[in-house]
This record gives structure tokens, C-alpha cells and sequence, in this order.
């Protein structure tokens, strides 16, 4: 059952948990076991919607999904779903509501291999108390060890461990006790925090307004974690072979002092989403309990997504995440914003999980044999009979396993967490959280967070004693050289950093590149020329040259046919969904892998994603080892601000993998792995020689050991989908004509003229072009300091300008910029009254947040600035004229023509000159109410750094920020000097009262 557990606030207790703790008992709780269908507070009965079924390691897997709606109570502080058991009252010996070994998440502890059955290789050692395990024991407790720490440290490393709330024993000495979430985790706990609307006396810390004033809803939505469910690691002879001094095997060794062990297998993303636009990290499940000898787990992993990073002087592999705090070695990986659009792009593409052991470390008998798996990596469980044929398999009908696979997994467990906002600009990035235990009320470094749980499993590969699986790499734009034996040139582990985060458009086509590249590899681990799959008629022997650099293990392309898969694991359909071979964008029948296949004259670029959808893009036969497909999806506008996760696979098929079920009854699973369409390989139906041939070429072994299909581990790409964002349009003036001082074109800043005695021609709109939106201009003067006065500010005076901004010039001292008014502009038209940057009444940062009052949102708004300069009003302009009362006392600067007058001298002559005060440049925002819509964080996830721009977008769509630069401007005016001489002006011409203001007729001079 889905058990929906609701935490209230009481006057006596503070919190309690209806199911934990059987507090309360009602008809829809009784005894600490959630009852289903009681009621719209409670849970669901375990009915799923079935998605898809597949073949996954031997083992039929269904996928579904279960959507649940649940109503709160007014008192409930937070919501925790999870799977329960026994929902109709209690089995003889076993506790209450927990989840046992045929139910749970967890597969019960594999015996000695082989298996019939499936189960979990969590345990490393077989003794009575194992150094590690993360399973279900007979008796439905979860198991750990006595040896790993002491009840209470283990207890500790687990979320719910220290929950007060939760007062069960552990360990348990009473089957028919109250149960505990410590009890029932893993169970895909999902915790969601609400405030409440009514509280008790002293708890109003839980309350919707809060004695620490944040306690406002402000986290809608959980994190969405998103891998695949099933992940498989290819064991090659690298892996089980290469040496901590081996160029690519170095990064695989963990060393510890005398204690050393190789981690071979890639690590994988996890990515995540948050539609409140919130920080997200995520917690090491049962970290605590892991000592350093353990090999059975999942780390997170400080490197680069081709599993390189920077060896340190003692040769420790980066196990631990980016922060460990005690008190029980808590691990957090990085916090990220997980989107492409974050300030720090390394930051934002999720965290990379990293298995740290080996599927495929030998047990020393045979080269495919395997301290895990024994020796049933590619033979029969029991028999150890090789399958070879279409129609073979290991086991009934009842118990099919075609041949693909051991049924062995590793279990693996990690909570993701989002970071709500304390304020709108701090992101948490520098303090101490702690992940360890749940938060229910906010406090100084500890914010409510969100939960959200996944269990995945892993399982090993065996890939041949002379192969290994394909890999995704960013192009494939050099072609292997066939006259060197298919040799690579430049080939390098940093073709594998494949970008994962990916945006697409509403009402645009999504499209995807993918690439991928099979290298050779030989039974020592090294990449040596194909000499098996390759036709002599390719290349020949004696053109090979073994001394060509490169790594090692991706040096020569192989021959094999390469494709490019779905992973394994429950993904739900997209729009138009496809899975495309690369065609030339000219010629669509045409196949190619990069532009040069296309001809360019006649056949256009390798753009092409016409070709028809496949569950399985294939390479062609004119070029083995490497494929271009093209994923291509599209989206809606209601999917806008939405995340979808896809994750692909390659693989090398080696015509292994294949059953194909007898008549038209036969109920069991197709299994096509290894199956390909090319005639004459060894992958097709009919095997390499043709029907009735043999499926294996001469030269490879008659077991097919050589070669064994595997795949690559997930790429997963994270899509985000785009909508529109707001854009200035005309009358705005966006001419790009506006230079610095040394002439430069200033990018986003156009110039406008305030010329005297006319209106400033300012007027800006904009426009958003997502159906049912709205946008404000958000217009301001954002460099303000000492004289250099807000545009807006309509001000008696300003301070004035220090000395060293002061001309040089006889008189030109500070007074010259003084005597100023404000500006005085005025902002009119739409969204004129908005007051702050910030356009929300809170500070959090909040899908439930108001927009101000001051705040006015229009479908196509306009703006305009009313401004006119003018000598009279002293408002950016004044004019020095000859004022008598003025002395060099009461004028030291001299403003007054008459003051520190030197007659004779001529550019003293300085009455009537016109005093313009700086350039003004002003910015605007054009910002649309998506979030309001469309109910999700669509801007960007950090709109407001510690440096740069602050766009205060808040959750919704801003345009880039625009400028524009107001060049105070006035008409050329004759001055003369106080006696009138220069230039010569009537004697009755009151230079004392000259103000600037426009004359008309003539200024006649004396004869």
C-alpha cells in the first residue's frame, strides 16, 4: 500500500506522526498501520498503471506508475509517502507495516552463484556479521551491521534514524512492536513540508506565519530525481586487468594505505529538478555505516563525467562528496541549481553517482570468471550450458532467462534534497546544512527541505575476453584512417564529456545529436586494430602501425555494428517521440555520420533526423564501429517550464543475446540485444555465414567468450523546456550607437539626446509571445552615488562633484558642477509606479509570492520618460552668468562670470557658457508573470549573483537587460567676458539675469 503519513502539531508534544507512533487511532489509522482508501487523507492501494515490460539481466521487469491525490489536514506541518505492508492487520512474527524481502525495494541476499532467481549482491562476504549489506532479513527488518558501528551510529546514518517522533526500539526485540520509518526505510520515503493554519500554544514555529517569520508556504514541489532503474557496467579485459600505473586504470584505483581495491566502472548522472527553482543536493543513504574495507556501494563522485580527476599525492580516489560534517561523516554532493541556465555551468548538471567496486574483479580461475558472479556471466544458471542458437534459453517458461543474464544486482538508495531560498539572495552555497535528519521549521542554515527517494540496481557485463562496449563521445568528425588499420587520431577521454543538459523550445522541433564509437580491444585491455570483424579488403595487416599514440584504450575503431538504445527503465512517452539514424539534411535516404559523408554540394550537412523511428538506431554497413542518431520530440505550450529526462545507451550486438519465442501462443519475452540487421554479421538472425551458417566468424572462439553483447552505462540528458521571453520591440530605440571612451561599442546601451528646451523622445514597449501572459518594464537608474543623483529623483539640490572631477581651467573648479537641481524625470504609462526592483511583497523566493501592489502587468505595455532639460530649472543644464552680488567670498568656486575675472585674458571670457551636468544611463527589465501561469519556476534559477546584474526575475522570464545612455545636449551659445567686449554685446544686455532661457530676434552689439 502507498501510505501517506501526515505529521500534525499538538499543545503537548509538538509534532506527531499519525502511522509512526499509532497516537492516534481512527478509521483510517489503527496500531501504526496505514489503512488504504479511508478517506482523502490516506493512502493508495498498491495499483499500478503498467507502462511498459521488459527483459532486463534475465529477469521480466514491469514498469508502471501510481498517481495519488491527498487532501491535508488544517494542522499538518508535513506529508511522508511511503510503501507499507499489512495493511489489513499483522503477520504472525513479523513487524507491522514494514515492507519484507519478496515486497520491499530490496532484493533478499543472493547464495552462492548461480541464481534461478533474483537477488541482491550487497554482501561481500558470507560472514555472520557481513562488513556491509543493504537488504531485508527472513524475519523483514532491515540489516546492518554490528561491526559497522554501534546501534546508535547506524541508526544515525539513516534519514529517519533520529526522528524523535519516532520512538520504536531498534534494534527490535518485539515482532508485533510499533513500527518505525527507520523500520520500513528504504520504501521510497517522499517527504513535502506545508506550514500550518492552525497551531497549538508555543508551536507556532509551524505556522504559517511563523515566530521566525519564513515559516510562509514556500516549497511547493519536491526535487524529481531521474536515472534509470536498471544500470549495467560492462566488465572488459581492461577493467579486470589494468594496473594503477595504466594511463586510463589510474583513475580506478582507491588507495588508503595498505589498503588498495579498483573502482573500473563509469560514473552516471543523477539529475534532478525542482519546479520551485530551488537549490537541490543529494544524501549518501546509510553513509555512516560504511567502513573503509567496504566494496559493495554507491559514492558520490568529485570527478569529471569520463570518471578522470585530479590524483592526489597520495593516490585517494575522490569517494567522498564535496562535504563531510560530523557528527557521522555525512555525505552531500554538490549543490546545484539543475539547470543549463545556472550561474556556474559545472554546478548545475546534477551529481555523478559512482559504483565503488568491481562487478568483475576474477575469483583467478578463468579470465570471465568473477569473485560476484562466478562463472555464469554468458552460460545457463546450473548447467553452465552455452547458449548459441535463436530459440535457446536457460530455465522453462515458468522461469524464462533467454541468455541475457545472471539475475544478480547491487541495490542502491539516495534521497535528494532542495535547499528552499532563507531570502531572495541567498542560495545556501556557503553554509553548514545538515542532510542528516528531516527539517520541519526553518532555522539559521537548516531550511525545510523536501525529500525524494530512489532505489536503482546495477549489474555486471561481461563483455569477451576481447571486446568491450561502445561509448557516446561528443562528434564524429575525424574518421578512422583506414590505411592505419582504422587508427583514431586524437582520440582522448575528454571525447566521452557528452553535454547532458539540454534546452528545446516550445513549438520547435527538439533535437538531440547522439554519437558513438566502438574501439577494438584486445585480451591484455589495449585498443589494437580489429583483425576479426574487419574485411581484409578494409585494410591489411602490414599497414598497421602499434606504435601510433593514443589511450589505451580507445585507439583503433572497430568493425562492429554499433547502435544506440533507450536504457532500460520506465521513460514515458514524449510528443512525437522518435529515434533516428542521421541522414544528409539534402538527401534523406542518404545515411552519414558527420558532414563530410554528405557531399556538401549536392547532399547538404549530416543534419537530417527524417529517417524512420526505430526502437534501435543501427550503423550501416559502409561504415562499422560508429553511429549518428538523432532523438526528436516536440513540445506544447502547456509543457513550458517542464523537465524531461532521457537517457540512452550503445552497444556492440554479437548475436549472443537473442531468443525469439516459438508459435503465436508462446507468451515469453522476445530478447534481441544481440541481434542486428546487417546481413553477415554475426549479429544477424542468420548468423555470419548466412541462414544455417555459423553465428561466429573463423577466427573468433566457438563460445562465443570473445565477444559478448554489452552496453555502454546511461547517458542521461536532461531537456528543459523553453518558452518565450519578453523582448523590447518598436518604438524602443535598441540602435547599437553608443560608445565608451575609447570608442568601443558598448553591447546593450543605446544613446538618446536630451536636447535643451525639447522632450526627451523615450519611449520603450514590449511584448511576450506565449499565449495567456503578461509583462511589466521595469525601468531605473542603477548607478547612484555622491553627485551622479537617481535620474528619477526630483531633488532641490546635489551635492557636489569632489575636486578631482573638476575642470583645470581658469575657474573650473567644483562650482561648476554644482548648482544643479534633480533631473526630475518622470516614468509614465505601464507599471510607472513599481517602486523596487523586487516586484514581490516577500522575500522568499516563493511560487506562492504576491506581486506588490505597485506592480502592473499589461498584454503589450509601454513605458515613456518625461523629461525636458532646461537652463531655467537647473536640471542637468544651468548657465554661468554675471551676478554682481556674488563674490569671490560667497563664490569660491567662481559660477559667477564676475568672480576671478582677469580681463585681458581671452578664455576667461566665460559669461553666458551653459554647465551641463553628466550623462545619464538608465536600464530596463522586460519582465513577463509566467511563473503565476504557468504554476512553475520558468526564469533563471539564480537571477540575482553576488556579482554581475541583478535581474530580480524571481521565477519568472526577464529579457536581457537593455540600457540606454541620456546625452545632456544644448545649442552653441557666443559668450563674452563681463565688460561685454568679447564677443561684443549692447550695453543694455543683463548678463546678471541671464538664465539660459531661449531669446528670439537679434543680440546686436554696440556700434
Amino acid at each position: 500500500v502507498l501510505c501517506v503519513d501526515q505529521y500534525e502539531t499538538t499543545t503537548q508534544v509538538g509534532i506527531v506522526a499519525k502511522v509512526a507512533l499509532g497516537a492516534t487511532v481512527t478509521s483510517a489509522y489503527s496500531s501504526g498501520v496505514c489503512k488504504y482508501d479511508a478517506g482523502p487523507q490516506t493512502g493508495a492501494r498498491n495499483v499500478f498503471e503498467v507502462v511498459n515490460v521488459g527483459m532486463v539481466n534475465g529477469v521480466k521487469v514491469v514498469y508502471g506508475k501510481l498517481v495519488h491525490t491527498v487532501t491535508a489536514a488544517a494542522n499538518t506541518v508535513a506529508m511522508i509517502a511511503y510503501f507499507s505492508n499489512n495493511v489489513n492487520g499483522e503477520i504472525t512474527g513479523v513487524r507491522r507495516g514494514v515492507l519484507g524481502p519478496t515486497q520491499g525495494v530490496l532484493m533478499p541476499q543472493c547464495t552462492t552463484p548461480p541464481t534461478s532467481t533474483p537477488c541482491g549482491i550487497n554482501i561481500h562476504d558470507q560472514s555472520p556479521d557481513p562488513v556491509f549489506g543493504l537488504y531485508r532479513a527472513p524475519t523483514y527488518e532491515p540489516y546492518f551491521p554490528v561491526g559497522g558501528g554501534s546501534g546508535s551510529s547506524v541508526r544515525a546514518s539513516v534519514y529517519w534514524g533520529t526522528e524523535s517522533s519516532f520512538t520504536a526500539p531498534w534494534p527490535s526485540t518485539s515482532a508485533q512492536g510499533t513500527t518505525s520509518l527507520f523500520q520500513q526505510s528504504p520504501s521510497l520515503e517522499t517527504m513535502v513540508h506545508l506550514c500550518a493554519s492552525g497551531v497549538g500554544s508555543g508551536e507556532s514555529k509551524w505556522g504559517c506565519s511563523g515566530v521566525n517569520g519564513t515559516e510562509t508556504v514556500t516549497n511547493f514541489y519536491s526535487p524529481v530525481p531521474s536515472m534509470p532503474a536498471f544500470t549495467q557496467f560492462a566488465v572488459t579485459p581492461l577493467t579486470q586487468q589494468g594496473s594503477a600505473t595504466n594511463d586510463v586504470a589510474r583513475h580506478w584505483w582507491f588507495r588508503n594505505g595498505a589498503d588498495s581495491y579498483k573502482a573500473p566502472h563509469a560514473p552516471v548522472w543523477l539529475k534532478a529538478h525542482d519546479y520551485d527553482g530551488h537549490m537541490m543536493t543529494v544524501h549518501d543513504y546509510n553513509s555512516a555505516v560504511k567502513p573503509l574495507s567496504s566494496n559493495r556501494r554507491l559514492e558520490c563522485f568529485n570527478g569529471k563525467s569520463n570518471g578522470v580527476y585530479t590524483v592526489d599525492a597520495s593516490g585517494n580516489w575522490p569517494f567522498h562528496g564535496s562535504r563531510v560534517f560530523p557528527p557521522f561523516s555525512e555525505k552531500k554532493c554538490k549543490l546545484y541549481f539543475g539547470d543549463d541556465r545556472a550561474e556556474d555551468r559545472e554546478t548545475s548538471r546534477g551529481n555523478l553517482l559512482k559504483l565503488d567496486f568491481d562487478f568483475g574483479a576474477t575469483n583467478g580461475s578463468t579470465p570471465s570468471s568473477s569473485v560476484v558472479y562466478g562463472d555464469v556471466w554468458y552460460r545457463c544458471p546450473v548447467t553452465h550450458g552455452t547458449c548459441l542458437g535463436p530459440t535457446e534459453m536457460c530455465g522453462d517458461a515458468a522461469n524464462e532467462n533467454p541468455c541475457s543474464g545472471s539475475r544478480m544486482f547491487s541495490s542502491h538508495v539516495i534521497n535528494t534534497f532542495d535547499l528552499p531560498y532563507p531570502d531572495v539572495d541567498n542560495a545556501l552555497s556557503s553554509q553548514n546544512f545538515e542532510a542528516q535528519s528531516p527539517q520541519y521549521y526553518s532555522t539559521a542554515g537548516n531550511p525545510r527541505s523536501a525529500m525524494a527517494q530512489s532505489v536503482f540496481s546495477a549489474y555486471g557485463c561481461f563483455a569477451g575476453t576481447k571486446n568491450q562496449p561502445p561509448r557516446f563521445v561528443t562528434n564524429l568528425d575525424l574518421p578512422a584512417e583506414r590505411d592505419l588499420c582504422n587508427y583514431v587520431r586524437g582520440s582522448s577521454s575528454n571525447d566521452t564529456l557528452v553535454e547532458s543538459e539540454v534546452t528545446c523550445r516550445v513549438g520547435e522541433p527538439c533535437v538531440v545529436p547522439l554519437h558513438a564509437r566502438d574501439f577494438n580491444m584486445d585480451a591484455e585491455g589495449a585498443s589494437t586494430p580489429d583483425l576479426v570483424a574487419c574485411p581484409t579488403s578494409l585494410f591489411s595487416v602490414s599497414n598497421c602501425d602499434f606504435s601510433l599514440p593514443g589511450p589505451t584504450d580507445a585507439k583503433y575503431q572497430s568493425c562492429d555494428v554499433v547502435q544506440i538504445v533507450r536504457s532500460d527503465g520506465w521513460t514515458q512517452p514524449g510528443r512525437n517521440m522518435t529515434l533516428a539514424r542521421a541522414t544528409c539534411s539534402l538527401d534523406p535516404s542518404k545515411t552519414c555520420n558527420r558532414d563530410n559523408d554528405c557531399l556538401l554540394s549536392t547532399q547538404g550537412t549530416c543534419t537530417g533526423a527524417t529517417g524512420p523511428a526505430a526502437d534501435v538506431c543501427e550503423s550501416s554497413a559502409s561504415e562499422l564501429g560508429v553511429v549518428k542518431c538523432f532523438h526528436r520530440e516536440e513540445f506544447a505550450p502547456e509543457d513550458a517550464g517542464k523537465y524531461v529526462t532521457r537517457c540512452f545507451a550503445t552497444r556492440d550486438p554479437q548475436g549472443d543475446k537473442i531468443f525469439v519465442p516459438g508459435t503465436g501462443s508462446d507468451q515469453r519475452l522476445a530478447a534481441s540485444e544481440g541481434l542486428c540487421s546487417i546481413p553477415g554479421q554475426s549479429c544477424h538472425i542468420d548468423g555470419a555465414g548466412g541462414a544455417g551458417g555459423n553465428r561466429y566468424v573463423a577466427s573468433m572462439a566457438a563460445d562465443g567468450s570473445d565477444r559478448r553483447t554489452c552496453s555502454s552505462p546511461p547517458l542521461c540528458i536532461r531537456i528543459f523546456v523553453e518558452s518565450s521571453t519578453p523582448r523590447f520591440v518598436a518604438p524602443t530605440p535598441l540602435e547599437a550607437n553608443s560608445r565608451d571612451d575609447t570608442g568601443a561599442l558598448v553591447q546593450g546601451r543605446t544613446d538618446v539626446g536630451a536636447c535643451e528646451g525639447f522632450p526627451l523622445m523615450l519611449q520603450l514597449a514590449a511584448t511576450d509571445a506565449d499565449a495567456g501572459e503578461q509583462v511589466r518594464i521595469y525601468l531605473s537608474d542603477d548607478d547612484v552615488q555622491g553627485a551622479n543623483v537617481d535620474f528619477f529623483a526630483n531633488l532641490s539640490s546635489i551635492p557636489a562633484v569632489p575636486p578631482q572631477c573638476a575642470g583645470t581651467i581658469a575657474g573650473a573648479s567644483q562650482a561648476r558642477w554644482s548648482g544643479f537641481t534633480g533631473y526630475g524625470a518622470v516614468k509614465q504609462g505601464d507599471n510607472a509606479g513599481q517602486l523596487t526592483a523586487r516586484a514581490t511583497n516577500a522575500q522568499q523566493k516563493s511560487l506562492a509570492s504576491p506581486y506588490a501592489p505597485d506592480v502592473r502587468y499589461a498584454t503589450a505595455p509601454k513605458l515613456s520618460v518625461a523629461y525636458r532639460l532646461s537652463a531655467a530649472a537647473r536640471n542637468g543644464i544651468t548657465v554661468r552668468n554675471a551676478d554682481p552680488s556674488l563674490t569671490a567670498v560667497l563664490d569660491p568656486g567662481g559660477e559667477s562670470c564676475m568672480v576671478g575675472d582677469d580681463a585681458g585674458v581671452d578664455n576667461d571670457n566665460d559669461c553666458r557658457e551653459k554647465l551641463v551636468n553628466m550623462d545619464q544611463v538608465i536600464c530596463a527589465y522586460a519582465h513577463d508573470n509566467s511563473h503565476a501561469v504557468r504554476g512553475r519556476w520558468m526564469g533563471k534559477r539564480n537571477p540575482n549573483p553576488n556579482t554581475g546584474a541583478k535581474e530580480y526575475s524571481n521565477g519568472d522570464h526577464a529579457s536581457p537587460r537593455h540600457c540606454w545612455r541620456v546625452r545632456m545636449q544644448a545649442p552653441p551659445v557666443f559668450v563674452t567676458g563681463p565688460d561685454k567686449q568679447a564677443t561684443p554685446f549692447s550695453a543694455g544686455w543683463d548678463l546678471a539675469a541671464e538664465v539660459g532661457g531661449y531669446t528670439t530676434g537679434r543680440e546686436d552689439a554696440s556700434p
